[in-house]
């Protein structure tokens, strides 16, 4: 009887349970990959919503901010002109000079719910900001030279005077600085490149921008100078750069020194008070404008002295009469300067009605013949006499918003902070009787204002 032989189990057969280990393990691995790989998006997806939602808020605080700024600088160009006697000076209520209390929140006259009474030691600070600094000032546009003289027909009396002062104004406002320094040949050259850019009417490859506007031409804003033809109206010669002489001690600082702009504010040495940045060298827009009034047909161009700032005087004069803006810059630091929160003294200056009976300020263009050396025929003074002028009516708003990494508790509120968003916004308005026109409005980075070098 023959006997069936049992069967042989091929090697695949005889390893089920080990294969299915493996293919187990291996599921397994990809299930945790899968979870992993859900797990990191989820975590890029929310920390995306995060920052945007942190970015949503950063705007928010900044766009009120500086809105609300916006409102103090408005109050304080109305009140000045409510309360002015028809002049302005350095030190009014929006000036430079009183950034710091148009910067910050003042204290209000609110009663602190801890105590019995509202009287003044009771007082408390109605809204507290340590988080979105705020440096806010107004700039008067007839400090400048405006740009729309050169408009006039060549010889117009206002086109000759706008040339004559641009050109001195280019050549003397860097002399200190030798490897920056425009000679008087090369001025009169930038000059004459910016009338033939105005002069021409066609729209060709050279000359990419039309004119948009009859009283400014092609000049929309002084940063359209960088588009005049002929490459010598430069970045470099428009905006603050690095003083060269001195670039080894330190950076530009990204915003304007306070600290800088206050000792020249305080200083009678006959220097101009102006917004000082470490190692800054002035750019020509600090002292140009295109703005005059728009509710007159045919408004006056004219230059404050009580503003003007040093180089925009020197211009006013030959090479050999230069000297003489020092003079007018020592007579208007005759009047007291109030930079402070403290109210200003019964007949100081700092604005408003005691403008006027401040001694130092020019009530009128007659004041000059007061200055040393300038005499009593400002006829000799050809550009003085036709461009000097005491009264403004067209200002800049200049706010910049930062917002910074929040105070803690127990922290030093004037310590270093990082800053996490800014918003930097200049508006030209127009004041008048009824209130104030917006003229122009734009919220950049300004090249005077942007990041170190």
């Amino acid at each position: 009887m023959l006997r069936r032989r049992p069967p042989t189990l091929s090697p695949s057969a005889r390893a089920p349970r080990g294969r299915r280990r493996g293919v187990a393990l291996l599921l397994v691995l990809i299930v945790l990959l899968l979870i992993a790989t859900l797990a990191s998006e989820v975590a890029i997806t929310a920390r995306t919503q995060y920052e945007l939602a942190q970015t949503a808020m950063d705007d928010f605080l900044l766009e009120s901010a500086v809105r609300s700024r916006r409102t103090v600088l408005i109050a304080s160009l109305q009140f000045d002109a409510a309360r002015g006697d028809g002049i302005d000076t350095e030190t009014d209520d929006w000036s430079y000079k009183n950034s710091k209390v148009l910067s910050t929140q003042p204290y209000l006259p609110v009663p602190d719910a801890d105590t019995e009474n509202s009287s003044e030691s009771g007082l408390v600070r109605h809204y507290t900001n340590r988080d979105i600094p705020i440096t806010a000032w107004c700039e008067d546009e007839r400090s400048k030279i405006n740009l729309r003289g050169l408009l006039r027909p060549a010889d117009d009396p206002l086109h000759r005077f706008t040339r004559e002062a641009l050109v001195r104004l280019i050549d003397v406002y860097r002399d200190q600085w030798n490897s920056l320094d425009v000679t008087d040949s090369e001025a009169s050259e930038m000059v004459t490149d910016l009338e033939e850019w105005l002069a021409e009417a066609a729209d060709t490859e050279d000359n990419p921008m039309p004119a948009t506007k009859p009283n400014r031409g092609r000049l929309l804003t002084v940063d359209d100078l960088l588009r005049v033809p002929g490459g010598k109206w430069t970045m470099e010669l428009l905006y603050d750069v690095r003083d060269p002489d001195e670039a080894a001690q330190g950076d530009l600082e990204r915003t304007i020194d306070p600290g800088a702009a206050e000792e020249a504010a305080g200083s009678q040495s006959g220097e101009d008070a102006t917004r000082v940045r470490q190692n800054g060298v002035p750019g020509l827009c600090n002292f140009l404008t295109v703005w005059a009034e728009t509710t007159v047909a045919d408004p006056p161009i004219k230059i404050n002295i009580n503003t003007a700032r040093k180089e925009v005087l020197r211009a006013l004069f030959s090479s050999d009469d230069e000297e003489l803006a020092d003079g007018i810059i020592a007579k208007r630091n005759e009047a007291p300067v109030i930079c402070d929160e403290s109210e200003p003294e019964e007949g100081a200056a700092g604005g408003g009605a005691a403008d006027g009976d401040a001694k130092g300020w020019f009530k009128s263009k007659d004041g000059l013949k007061e200055v040393d050396g300038i005499g009593q025929d400002l006829t000799k003074y050809p550009r003085l006499d036709f461009f000097a002028d005491v009264k403004s009516n067209v200002f800049s708003l200049r706010i910049v918003a930062t917002r910074v990494s929040a105070t803690l508790e127990g922290e030093e509120d004037d310590g270093p902070k990082e800053i996490l968003a800014d918003l930097q916004t200049r508006e030209v308005v127009e004041r008048t009787t009824g209130g104030t026109l917006s003229l122009y409005a734009e919220r950049r980075r300004d090249p005077r204002l942007g990041p170190k070098e």
